[in-house]
């Protein structure tokens, strides 16, 4: 009876770990993707979305990783922002400015 209380107790503490590590492993990431279903992705989209990266880094001094990841065979692109650096209400700006900039000109 004692072996199986403290195999439950051990087991719930290691559960408690993994637990703790995963949280502090999560990002904050904006995944922007480009996709085509048969006529190509909108470059000019895509051009305005890393010149509003360029202009925003510049205006905010700070450097954002971007991984660029090309999956298609008509330009689809999956670029994923890693946004740890920024507080909530940064990345809730970068985010609004990023869709108005990109996507209503």
């Amino acid at each position: 009876m004692i072996k199986i209380i403290t195999l439950a107790f051990l087991t719930f503490a290691v559960c408690q770990l993994n637990a703790q590590s995963v949280a502090q492993k999560q990002k904050k990431i904006l995944i922007v993707s480009f996709i085509s279903i048969g006529t190509g992705i909108d470059y000019k989209a895509k051009d305005r979305l890393f010149s509003f990266l360029e202009e925003y880094q510049l205006q905010h001094k700070v450097k954002l990783d971007v991984a660029i990841k090309s999956w298609g065979r008509e330009g689809e692109v999956d670029c994923t922002y890693d946004l740890d650096k920024l507080t909530k209400k940064a990345i809730q700006s970068f985010c609004w400015r990023n869709r108005n900039h990109v996507y209503q000109k």
